[in-house]
Formats: C-alpha cells, sequence, structure tokens
C-alpha cells in the first residue's frame, strides 16, 4: 500500500491551488475524475483520490511551498503518534498522508462540536 499513492501524482497535475497573500482561503481550479476536495485552507487544500484509499493529497499552493517542506518534517517527527495522520511521501507541491475520515479538532472548535477534555490533553 505504502507506494500506491503514486497513483494520484498526474491527476494532481490537472489541480491548481492559488493561495493569497491577504491569507485568504486557497482557490482550486482543474478537474481530474476520481479526485475529491474534502478540506481548504489558507496555505493549501486536501483531496483524496478514489483509485487510491486510504491516502489525502495535501496540496499547497505556489506561495506556500516553504510551508509544505517545514510541515514534512513535522508529519515526519510525528510517526508512530496514533493522533496524527501517517505521513507516505510528496510530490513537487503536496503531501501524501493517510487519509484519516471524520471531524477535525478545527472543525470540532469552528463548529462548537464539544471536544472531550481528554483529546485536548492527548493532543
Amino acid at each position: 500500500m505504502s507506494q500506491d499513492w503514486m497513483k494520484a501524482d498526474d491527476p494532481l497535475q490537472c489541480i491548481t491551488v492559488t493561495g493569497s497573500e491577504r491569507n485568504d482561503m486557497v482557490v482550486i481550479s482543474g478537474y481530474s475524475e476520481g479526485l475529491h476536495c474534502i478540506g481548504v485552507g489558507t496555505d493549501a487544500a486536501v483531496f483524496t483520490y478514489e483509485p487510491a484509499p486510504g491516502f489525502a493529497y495535501k496540496v499547497y499552493s505556489d506561495l506556500a511551498l516553504e510551508k509544505k517542506a517545514a510541515e514534512r518534517h513535522v508529519y515526519e517527527r510525528l510517526e508512530g503518534i496514533p493522533y496524527f495522520p501517517q505521513y507516505y511521501g510528496e510530490g513537487r507541491n503536496y503531501l501524501v498522508i493517510s487519509h484519516e475520515p471524520g471531524v477535525t479538532l478545527q472543525d470540532c472548535l469552528l463548529q462548537g462540536i464539544p471536544v472531550p477534555e481528554q483529546v485536548i490533553q492527548d493532543v
């Protein structure tokens, strides 16, 4: 499974993630069959790819490529900690991590979903 993530490399090249110097949410353009956006932020957008289940692709805008390198180092340091996604690899403008379905901690905070104190302590 560890190299299956590479199936998405060509489809990801059909997508453009455009950032803003004002720290606005990125804008996504382009399309590729089987590629689904599951999250958008100020530096990147996250996609899944149907033919490669279990992986999430965090695609960075050109303005945020330095952050991509920093986040790669963070994912490498978190290896083996069950509260964080597993890092698999990277492409020119994206990181590949395990897809962890469900609501994120940020979603809980933004949507007012209660977060157990133990979760906060664990993280």
